[in-house]
This record gives structure tokens, C-alpha cells and sequence, in this order.
């Protein structure tokens, strides 16, 4: 699966995303056909519509108005989000951006990423696992540095989804 992230006017796109999902599910229909028919098999014996699933799509927004609309046109995977898009909308604060991503997973059914800005392996922990202690939908986005990679191991030795 590659996901799709989407910019700040995403909302904007909706009709075309909705005409890309119409056309995703019918191509999945046509697959599941074409599998029946050269397995001879029945198409209710193939994977359900979400293991085949071909590409995700999530918002690279911190604004809860364009998740909230997304989510109810069902068009949105998850969400992805960073300090500096937390910070357009005026979202600072330890507390402001801890309860910014508990409203965020109340919203989206899928994961949220929530991205670390510490920089060393102890502050990444740190950060990283207060994120996960907020909900099971999150995914902690660690940068690809050495210390990166040390705070991947640690939070896959914990069941921690990362980014």
C-alpha cells in the first residue's frame, strides 16, 4: 500500500477523490471477477474489499474542519501531521498539541501520525511514547537518523507503529 497524502486545500479536491474511489472500487469488482473466473472459484472466497485494498489516502493537515469533512465523505485513511502545521493553526503548547492529537483520533477512524522533534534517542522515547499512550491509532513519525533508527527498534520492541 502507497499512501496518498494530500495538502492543506485536500477539501478542495473531494469530488475528484470521490470519483477515484468510484473507479478504485470498480476496478476492485472487475479483479475480483477476473480472479473467479480464471481460479474458477467463487469471488466470496477472495480477501474482503479492505485486505485488497490498493492505496490509502491521508491529509497532511492539522485543521479538524478539513478532517472532520473528509472523514464524513469517507474518503480519509488517516491523518498526518507535523509541529509546523500544528503551529498554522496556532496549535503551541505541550498540552495544546497533546490535546490537539486526542481530538484528531476522535475523529479519523485510521492512524494519526504524530511526529517527534526531538532530535536525540532519549527525547524521541520520551515524546514518542507519550503520543502512543494517547490512543491506538497513533503512529510515532521519527526522523531517519541514527538516533531515528535507535527510537524505531525501541518502539517496535514495544508494539509501537512508526513512521
Amino acid at each position: 500500500m502507497v499512501p496518498l497524502c494530500l495538502g492543506q486545500n485536500a477539501a478542495r479536491y473531494a469530488k475528484q477523490m470521490v470519483v477515484v474511489v468510484a473507479r478504485r472500487d470498480l476496478a476492485r469488482k472487475r479483479a475480483k471477477q477476473n480472479l473467479a473466473f480464471i481460479n474458477h472459484a467463487d469471488p466470496s472466497d477472495f480477501p474482503s474489499e479492505k485486505a485488497i485494498k490498493l492505496s490509502q489516502t491521508y491529509y497532511n493537515t492539522a485543521n479538524l474542519a478539513q478532517i472532520e469533512e473528509a472523514q464524513k465523505m469517507g474518503i480519509l485513511d488517516g491523518v498526518t501531521t507535523n509541529p509546523s502545521l500544528m503551529a498554522k493553526e496556532n496549535i503551541v503548547g505541550d498540552d495544546a498539541v497533546i490535546k490537539h492529537y486526542k481530538d484528531i483520533c476522535n475523529i479519523v477512524d485510521g492512524d494519526v501520525n504524530a511526529e517527534v522533534i526531538s532530535t536525540d534517542f532519549e527525547g524521541m522515547k520520551k515524546e514518542g511514547d507519550s503520543f502512543a499512550a494517547l490512543d491506538p491509532k497513533i503512529v510515532v513519525k521519527i526522523p531517519m537518523t541514527l538516533e531515528g533508527i535507535m527510537a524505531a527498534k525501541y518502539f517496535s520492541s514495544k508494539g509501537i507503529k512508526t513512521n
